[in-house]
């Protein structure tokens, strides 16, 4: 692998594609100082599998979307291995550290504790082989989760099998915030920083009365919208049209086009809002120029 392969075909011996080159290790070349220039042996490539669902979505729609679960996993250490082993799980998996509510996962009815043996026919060893499987898949595609649960008060545990219809990752919930080179970066410069979907553990862990729409986790300080829709506020309609889902709310402010400048420089879109304390407000969504 030289300098400038990266983008290439990387093959087997049988001429067959298997990845694509990205990186090289260098090293110093003849008493030159610089750290590039020499070949040290490792090449770095990604794999063709996950190549091929972004290529052919690309092909397809011209954007790439990825599956969303919603948990964070964890490798099983050797300690815990043991102590699974002791509870009768004997094999590999990945460990359910915690379920984001109202998440895909958390509707299916995984649990922390979970261990996560395969997902359809393939077997999970690991956080990153997890995270390939489920980033590979297609938003809306049903997969079915193999999970190993211990019971304490049987003092055994058993073999689940769960079905679950992921949704589409979104880089709210990747990062918490919206990133700057997204459009929707609109709400976070309305100091709308944090939302998820309304549920009732939700509901529980903010204090609020449940209600479907979509939950204000966080605002900035200095938000315009601290007292029209304080954080547990619920969203319930964008411009008349109910919600249910950060999904759902963004889908409605696309098909509106309200999330350019000039849209909202006209104004904004009227949303319905119940506050922590049960009341409503109609606060318009903009922002600033």
């Amino acid at each position: 692998i030289n300098p400038g392969n990266s983008g290439g075909p990387l093959t087997n011996f049988q001429g067959r594609v298997i990845g694509m080159n990205t990186a090289i290790a260098t090293g110093p070349r003849g008493d030159s100082r610089s750290s590039e220039g020499q070949f040290a042996g490792i090449g770095l490539a990604i794999p063709l599998r996950m190549i091929v669902p972004v290529v052919n979505q690309l092909i397809k729609d011209g954007v790439v979307r990825k599956g969303y679960l919603g948990l964070v996993p964890g490798n099983i250490s050797a300690a815990a291995a043991a102590e699974n082993q002791r509870r009768g799980f004997i094999g590999h998996g990945v460990f359910v550290r915690s379920v984001e509510p109202g998440s895909p996962a958390d509707r299916a009815g995984l649990l922390p504790g979970d261990i996560i043996t395969s997902i359809g026919d393939e077997d999970i060893a690991s956080n990153d082989q997890l995270r390939s499987v489920i980033s590979s898949t297609l938003p809306g595609a049903s997969i079915k989760i193999n999970v190993w649960r211990y019971d304490p008060k049987l003092g055994k545990g058993s073999a689940l099998s769960l079905n679950v219809v992921l949704e589409q990752l979104s880089m709210l919930r990747v990062l918490g915030h919206l990133p700057e080179d997204q459009p929707l970066d609109r709400l976070e410069e309305a100091g709308i920083q944090r939302l998820a979907t309304s549920t009732e553990r939700l509901a529980r862990q903010m204090s609020v009365d449940y209600t479907p729409g979509v939950m204000v986790r966080e605002l900035a300080e200095d938000s315009r919208y601290a007292t029209e829709m304080p954080p547990g506020s619920i969203i319930t309609e964008v411009a008349g049209v109910p919600v249910t889902s950060v999904e759902s709310m963004f889908e409605q402010l696309r098909q509106y086009n309200l999330l350019a400048r000039s849209a909202f420089s006209r104004g904004g879109v009227r949303l319905l809002v119940k506050r922590p304390d049960g009341t409503m407000s109609q606060p318009l969504l903009y922002v600033e120029q």
